[in-house]
């Protein structure tokens, strides 16, 4: 694919312009709303699940969910690491999945510890819109897992060449590269350029075959996506 872009899913960084595709994450009660023109993801995070002011988070939410720069519901998810308990998290969690249903929006998750939580809600809530597993780090196994269900997405950001240890790092090449995509997440120091070339490194694809692969992906999650 001639031209295609640099796609990072989910940065906590605006940076509106970019000549890349940079879809920013807010999560009202955790930063500040995203810039005019700025493409982003709106979601109520695990670790805001105990504010009291929580339901202003949601109104937040259903205020920005016709904007025509939204692209994803979330962040989202479940973490079992938090004192937050697991069925409260489900049931903050569920409301997304409505969101995402109705409104036609992939869902960008936050799953830590939680996976087969989260496998079990895809298969139950019989959801139709992508879901994004963002930041993803499992192994060769749960890569296995995850590939069972139709529409799971895996977000790959610089762990697997940061942090050499990581069980994402030894078993990256297990995820296929149609279920592929890439982020920079809270990251300063390494740009969505750096993550496509150590990825295209590791794989010895071309860095402008991998940047229109992804895209292919991107799009395919957002058929009505238009530049």
């Amino acid at each position: 694919m001639k031209n295609a872009k640099f796609i990072d899913i989910h940065s906590h960084q605006g940076r509106e312009a970019s000549k890349d595709v940079i879809i920013y994450s807010y999560n009202p009660g955790i930063n500040s709303s995203p810039s005019k023109g700025q493409l982003f993801s709106i979601g109520i995070h695990p670790w805001s699940i105990n504010d009291t002011d929580i339901e202003e988070h949601w109104n937040t939410l259903k205020e920005n969910i016709q904007s025509n720069d939204l692209v994803f519901i979330g962040e989202a998810g479940i973490d079992l690491t938090i004192n937050v308990s697991l069925k409260e998290q489900e049931e903050i969690l569920l409301r997304h999945i409505q969101l995402s249903e109705e409104h036609k929006r992939p869902l960008i998750l936050h799953v830590v510890k939680s996976q087969q939580e989260i496998l079990k809600i895809r298969k139950e809530s019989k959801a139709e819109q992508g879901w994004i597993l963002h930041d993803y780090n499992g192994n060769k196994q749960m890569i296995e897992q995850c590939l069972k269900y139709s529409g799971l997405y895996f977000s790959i950001g610089p762990r697997f060449f940061n942090s050499p240890n990581s069980k994402i790092a030894k078993d990256l090449m297990s995820i296929p590269i149609d279920r592929l995509l890439f982020e920079t997440d809270d990251q300063t120091t390494f740009s969505i350029e750096r993550i496509y070339t150590e990825y295209s490194k590791l794989s010895n694809i071309r860095i402008e075959e991998l940047k229109g692969i992804i895209e292919s992906n991107f799009k395919r999650l957002l058929p009505y996506y238009e530049e």
